[in-house]
């Protein structure tokens, strides 16, 4: 009886030896074997870090670490071109231009060292306020490999089926791509031929953005006076009260806002970005709701407006529109009666 509990034991053994010796690599092409899947994570501002990989890729414990490279580091200029040279090489296209461009400087720790991954890693990287994109085919994550016996950086264009934007309503909250060393690595957004003109005071700055889709001619300018008083700012903030069925504002500035060619007055053929710096302390509070009021010509509307803080610590509002006339930027109090979506 021993004996044949020993012979049964035995061939148990032997039958399931080579799935518990399979190499896991090989347990995941086979199947019926889970790979177990570990992840780490960073958290910095406004962004996180996330690597997801199996258990052979890295030594257990292994942490991540990420540094944001900002636009007042004295590499971002140097890596921003390089990241746009290597775009335009890769999709064949010069005209393409850097809508935005964030780089970060990643890193795999291991018992206090710097070390590489045996295989693919699987990276994220999302953010807290999720970014404007018109396009997701037009995002690009640029790897700045090292070379090791040089120490030299050289950019290079991840390919599109190793990348996955996360885009919802037109704002990319997250990009995946996969990994098989660690560095530089840029969220790199192109536009084609942009353009940006310009009006500014000692209170404000106004920048509208766009591309040759908009059809608005060379040497054209932005001009840009404030509504401060008077029975025109009287009448525009009742407007304003009424579409946005709000008793009073916490802020309110209005700003006719025109592009002029040649002397004219004329329209974009397309959606153009606006966007609004005040420098003058007197901003609306981010923690309200910001709306940006259009007083057209044919009624006015509620244009969705997004708000944040840049380096300078000053309040930008941006916003999309094909048509100037006065726009108004308001703020309410989140306990406020819901925005209604009427135009008057």
């Amino acid at each position: 009886m021993v004996l044949s509990c020993v012979v049964v034991f035995i061939t148990t053994y032997v039958l399931i030896l080579p799935a518990i010796t399979l190499e896991q690599d090989e347990a995941a092409k086979q199947g019926g074997i889970d790979v177990p899947t570990q992840s780490v994570s960073y958290e910095g501002k406004g962004y996180t870090v996330s690597a997801n990989y199996d258990g052979k890729t890295l030594p257990e414990g292994t942490q991540i670490e990420a540094a944001e490279i900002s636009k007042s580091d004295d590499s971002f200029d140097a890596l921003q071109e390089d990241a746009l040279q290597a775009v335009r090489k890769d999709s064949e296209n010069n005209d393409c231009n850097i809508a935005f461009a964030k780089f970060y400087d990643i890193s795999l720790i291991s018992e206090d060292e710097i070390i590489e991954p045996d295989g693919p890693v699987d990276v994220t990287i999302s953010y807290d306020k999720a970014l404007k994109v018109s396009d997701a085919d037009n995002l690009r994550i640029v790897h700045f490999a090292v070379d090791e016996e040089t120490g030299e950086a050289t950019p290079e264009v991840l390919a599109p089926e190793q990348v996955e934007a996360e885009v919802k309503g037109g704002k990319l909250t997250g990009t995946t791509f996969e990994a098989t060393s660690f560095s530089v690595y840029a969220v790199v957004y192109t536009v084609i031929s942009e353009t940006f003109i310009t009006a500014e005071s000692e209170t404000y700055k106004v920048t509208v953005t766009y591309d040759e889709n908009a059809q608005i001619p060379e040497g054209a300018e932005l001009e840009v006076s404030e509504i401060t008083e008077g029975q025109s700012y009287k009448e525009l903030n009742k407007k304003a009260q009424k579409l946005l069925s709000a008793a009073e504002f916490s802020f309110f500035r209005i700003f006719d806002i025109s592009i002029l060619s040649e002397g004219e007055k004329i329209e974009p053929a397309a959606d153009v970005e606006v966007k609004i710096e005040y420098v003058d302390g007197d901003s609306p509070e981010k923690e309200n709701r910001i709306s940006i009021v259009h007083f057209a010509d044919d009624g006015s509307e509620i244009l969705s407006a997004d708000s944040e803080t840049n380096e300078e610590g000053n309040i930008e509002v941006s916003f999309s529109t094909d048509s100037f006339s006065p726009f108004a930027t308001v703020s309410e109090r989140i306990n406020n009666s819901d925005i209604s979506d009427s135009v008057i």
